[in-house]
């Protein structure tokens, strides 16, 4: 939605100008039937006692989203029914996009005040996209109570990074500060029926 309130003006400028440039600007960061691929690695170990994992994934796309990865390491141990365990984790963009020069072609149309803040408001969506770089040290423990069933509990000690404002925590306050360190703490109930 806020690509579309952001880029559908830039259509309706080209046509009111009779000038390719908006609409020029809008393709080149439109997402509209772009291609990405995904593609991942993990590694399990677990020998009644120790238990291991590794993983890293990777998102490419074509243009109008930023391009990310993300890796963790888990190591934990079994004590009878309870297996606690460490992991830490990391996601980085990966191939930022850029919205370089739109304040200078879109200056004939708006001003360069307004052209400015344009190219700035089209890179603050270009990094919402995906720009969730974050650390996260985590410490857990796994309880089987039951056959096919298992309690965890989690706490996350999250560090946003670089443009993040909150990684991927959602739903933040307005004055929460940027790249504000945060804590998480969550408890599933896992089981097979």
């Amino acid at each position: 939605i806020a690509e579309q309130q952001l880029f559908d003006p830039m259509s309706q400028l080209s046509q009111l100008t009779g000038s390719p440039v908006p609409q020029q600007i809008r393709e080149s960061f439109e997402t509209k039937d772009q291609a990405s691929a995904f593609w991942g690695l993990g590694a399990n170990y677990d020998d009644g006692t120790w238990v291991a994992n590794a993983e890293y994934v990777q998102v490419k796309v074509g243009k109008g989203y930023n391009s990310s990865r993300g890796w963790s390491l888990l190591a934990g141990r079994r004590f009878g029914q309870f297996t606690p365990y460490l992991r830490y984790s990391e996601s980085n963009t990966i191939d930022r996009i850029m919205a370089d020069g739109v304040a200078d072609q879109l200056t004939p149309f708006f001003g360069v005040q307004r052209a400015v803040a344009a190219q700035a408001t089209i890179q603050a969506v270009l990094d919402g996209t995906a720009t969730k770089d974050q650390r996260t040290f985590s410490v857990g423990t796994r309880w089987d109570f039951r056959k096919n069933m298992a309690l965890k509990a989690q706490y996350d000690y999250v560090m946003p990074q670089f443009l993040s404002k909150s990684g991927y925590l959602v739903n933040v306050a307005p004055s929460y500060p940027p790249q504000g360190k945060g804590h998480a703490v969550a408890v599933a109930l896992d089981f097979i029926f």
